[in-house]
């Protein structure tokens, strides 16, 4: 009410989809725009890209860009989604869920144990 924020910035990893909607619709009613971010990979991405798509106040979706090829190939080969934009947007991936198939053996390759 006061003007205290213009862009509202929830994190993907640390705020859940519904929480986000909530966030996003409050927002939407002072015209505040909102802008997800994450730190995470491919699943997020999509997920962010989802979501971006579904809020009427939406801004810009921040996404981590690697430069580097062996993470590109790990990226491509966990998700299958080479994570491009064109155009300057990220098409909505289609299918069911996120549009993503997850493959396990590159996911389990690719895990670090703690």
């Amino acid at each position: 009410r006061e003007d205290g924020i213009d862009v509202l910035r929830p994190g993907l990893t640390t705020t859940t989809v519904t929480n986000i909607r909530k966030a996003a619709a409050l927002a939407e009613t002072y015209y505040i725009a909102i802008c997800p971010y994450h730190r995470g990979g491919p699943i997020a991405a999509a997920a962010g890209t989802h979501i971006s798509a579904c809020l009427p106040n939406s801004f810009i979706q921040e996404t981590p860009f690697s430069t580097n090829a062996a993470d590109q190939r790990m990226r491509q080969r966990i998700s299958g989604w080479d994570e491009k934009p064109v155009e300057g947007f990220f098409p909505l991936l289609e299918g069911p869920g996120l549009g993503l198939r997850v493959n396990d053996a590159a996911l389990a390759e690719f895990t670090i144990a703690s």
